[in-house]
């Protein structure tokens, strides 16, 4: 996924706070206030995210990754429907 799809209200997780990243915890879950093009004159522009837990004058999109959401298993439900047929008399 490319910071391009990244948006405000999405879900990150910091993987790097090394350096000035010290304010970040690594492996906590962070929510992406706005992502944006800092303007710098003559030099090309970094891409910056504000989070909404850590306000600051922005942080680089490499210290994170986005969320991965877990998948529901189905096999947990059917196991507990299985135990709750084989208890109840017939």
């Amino acid at each position: 996924m490319s910071y391009r799809d990244w948006h405000a209200g999405m879900k990150v997780v910091c993987v790097d706070n090394s350096g000035d990243g010290k304010d970040l915890d690594v492996g906590r879950i962070y929510t992406l206030a706005s992502i944006y093009k800092a303007v710098q004159p003559n030099r090309s522009a970094p891409i910056f995210v504000d989070l909404v837990e850590s306000p600051s004058n922005g942080w680089f999109p490499w210290r994170f990754r986005p969320l991965q959401a877990k998948k529901t298993d189905i096999s947990l439900f059917t196991a507990m429907l299985n135990k709750r047929k084989a208890r109840e008399p017939v």
